[in-house]
């Protein structure tokens, strides 16, 4: 009866250490995946920081284009404002010397 009771502790202390070990390799393999999927997810957060980056660097470098357009437009703008201003005034000064002149004109041919 010993022999059968040691061979069956025997068979049970087996079946035990092949379950630890078959838990043990388990736990391998899920902490494997784990690590596989925390380097995924750095990889893909590393990737999605570097192209948000390079959107933001292109959003910044087309806003600093416009700005620098539109201060172009803003000057020509107010250059063309400047010139035009002036062309009135030498157009109000001819039409203003030209009244007078015929004023005179006829001041003296009135008096004639």
């Amino acid at each position: 009866m010993r022999p059968v009771l040691a061979g069956l502790v025997v068979a049970v202390l087996i079946v035990v250490g092949l379950r630890l070990a078959d838990q043990s390799q388990a736990d391998a393999q899920q902490r494997q995946l784990a690590e596989q999927h925390q380097r995924n997810l750095a990889a893909l957060t590393a990737t999605t920081v570097a192209d948000s980056t390079v959107q933001v660097v292109r959003v910044a470098t087309q806003q600093a284009d416009a700005a620098a357009d539109l201060a172009r437009d803003q000057a020509t703008a107010a250059a063309s404002s400047a010139r035009l201003a002036a062309q009135r005034s030498a157009i109000a000064t001819s039409v203003a010397a030209t009244q007078e002149s015929a004023r005179a004109s006829n001041t003296a041919l009135a008096r004639r």
